[in-house]
């Protein structure tokens, strides 16, 4: 099980999940995951079809309407992530043998991959600005990178031993993500800003995991 726990870091509010006993893959197959679009109307589901989740699509439901496939194809299309004005949305899959990076209007056209990168890509964000996307490059290692949304290079900003689940300040000028170690497997919450050269870890009372940043508070 998990508990929700919410702490202030400097003047942003930020929801983690204290670590406690991991569910089992049985008991996540057939689980959702979703993202909040910017104006609050839309949210985006990665929806398991199969009894086994050996299928996922992602899935969008307007507020108080009907929900709309936007994937329908052999793989796994997992997690997504809105652009800020809402037009378009980010995920992962695996339909081309590997995991990688996708974007596609956010009515499920124009599906095309942007990342070619060695080894898997995950969790993809976009950040609030519109011009990069966070996501989790696993080869061998665990590391948080960005490239642009149209694709081409990706630059690592982490090069610990496994670094996931970027989440982007609403300013988009830090990123935080949880870091396990390598002898102990303890995790803890973790920022870095965009040059890769300053990171701190944020104080938590448990080991911590999946952070994600709150709006900014008046």
């Amino acid at each position: 099980m998990k508990a929700c726990v919410f702490i202030r870091p400097i003047t942003l509010s930020l929801a983690l999940l204290a670590v406690a006993p991991q569910p089992s893959a049985a008991q996540e197959e057939g689980g959702l995951t979703g993202t909040v679009s910017a104006d609050q109307e839309w949210i985006d589901l990665s929806l398991a079809i199969t009894a086994f989740a050996t299928d996922r699509d992602v899935v969008t439901a307007a507020r108080g309407g009907p929900s709309l496939r936007l994937t329908n194809g052999a793989g796994i299309d997992v997690g997504g992530s809105f652009s800020p004005d809402g037009s378009k949305i980010v995920f992962e899959s695996d339909r081309s043998g590997s995991q990688q990076i996708y974007v596609m209007n956010a009515d499920g056209s124009d599906q095309r991959r942007i990342s070619f990168i060695a080894g898997r890509a995950a969790t993809p964000e976009w950040s609030p600005r519109g011009d990069q996307i966070a996501f989790t490059h696993i080869a061998g290692s665990f590391r948080i990178a960005v490239m642009s949304p149209f694709g081409g290079e990706a630059r690592h900003l982490t090069d610990a031993w496994q670094d996931e689940a970027p989440s982007w300040s609403p300013n988009g000028r830090v990123i935080q993500f949880f870091r396990t170690q390598a002898n102990s497997g303890k995790t803890g919450i973790w920022q870095v800003d965009l040059t890769g050269r300053h990171e701190r870890r944020l104080p938590t009372p448990v080991d911590a995991s999946d952070p994600a940043w709150g709006p900014v508070l008046p």
